[in-house]
This record gives C-alpha cells, structure tokens and sequence, in this order.
C-alpha cells in the first residue's frame, strides 16, 4: 500500500480534498487544523471529497471527515460531496453512516488540479491523541452501532491521555 497523503485545492471556491494511499492517524493532526481553517482564508460555497486514489482511511481519518462534514453543514448548510470507485471504500463508509451525512456519488476521480499537500501541523503527543480521541468520539455520535464499535477504543484513550496529564500533577504533589 502507498503511503497515505491529503491533497486540497480551491477553485472558483469549490475546495477539492482528495485522499491517496494509506491514509491514517499520522495525517490527522494536519487535517484536523486543515478543517479548523476552512473557511478563514475566503469563501468556500462547496466541499467535494475525491477517495478515487484512497487505498484504505482509519477510524481516525474517518472521525476527521464526519468532523468536516459538521464544520460543513455548519458553515454552509450543505453535505459535502463525496466520491470513489471503489466498493471497498464504499462500503466502509456506508456501515460507518455517512450516508446520512454525505452526498456519496459512486464515480471516477476528480478532474486535475494542481493540488497541494494539507500544511503539516507539529503537535506534541499529548495534542495528537486529543485529535485521535475526538474523532473516535464523532464516530459514535453518528449511530448506534458506531457507538457500540468504538466504545472501548475511546474508554482506552481516554484512560491514556488522563494518565499522561495527571503524573506531572502527581509527582509535583510528592515533592511538596
């Protein structure tokens, strides 16, 4: 599998986001400040999603796209469009229920842009596994089932990010 990338251009305020590869957790903290800066840098009236050349998206890359669609919907009050070929990855966003949340269209790739990557975001580990945590807990939010499926995932980060923020608390207790 190919490393996993994400792409954007905007055109006549269009934004084109096209995943490639193996998109997983690593591009999250990139997307998830791509996401928060949206719609500061000017008008974007539309969002389209092209997962044409996407081998494969994680729960975390799939937590981030349901955050793009409420920052979406928010803003515009629209659902982003979002396309591939392929059934596999069809098929993963459907029992996730984007379906619900997205215009999901079964077609080619994008025309050619001239894409660039997200900005890379440096974040300490302890914002990285905010960014993780906080898209296994949109992922619940959409359904019952997702619910179900990552309740133990977020229980887990959860435990692990208190116990990260609560040693230096602890140790600096001792030493008083």
């Amino acid at each position: 599998m190919t490393a996993g990338r994400i792409l954007f251009a905007v055109s006549d305020s269009v934004c084109l986001i096209r995943m490639e590869g193996r998109v997983t957790y690593s591009t999250g903290p990139s997307f998830s400040a791509f996401i928060d800066k949206l719609f500061a840098d000017g008008p974007i009236t539309d969002v389209v999603v092209d997962l044409s050349q996407a081998e494969y998206l994680d729960s975390t890359t799939l937590g981030l796209l349901g955050k793009l669609s409420n920052s979406v919907h928010r803003e515009l009050n629209r659902k982003v469009t979002v396309f591939s070929p392929g059934e596999d990855v069809l098929t993963v966003l459907s029992s996730m229920g984007f379906d619900t949340v997205f215009t999901i269209l079964k077609g080619g790739e994008s025309a050619p842009q001239h894409l660039q990557n997200i900005p890379l975001e440096k974040q300490a580990e302890p914002d990285r596994a905010r960014v993780i945590l906080d898209a296994h807990r949109l992922l619940m939010e959409m359904n019952d089932a997702n619910a179900a499926r990552f309740r133990d995932v977020v229980e887990a980060l959860e435990k692990e990010i208190s116990s990260k923020t609560q040693s230096p608390r602890i140790d600096a207790v001792r030493r008083s």
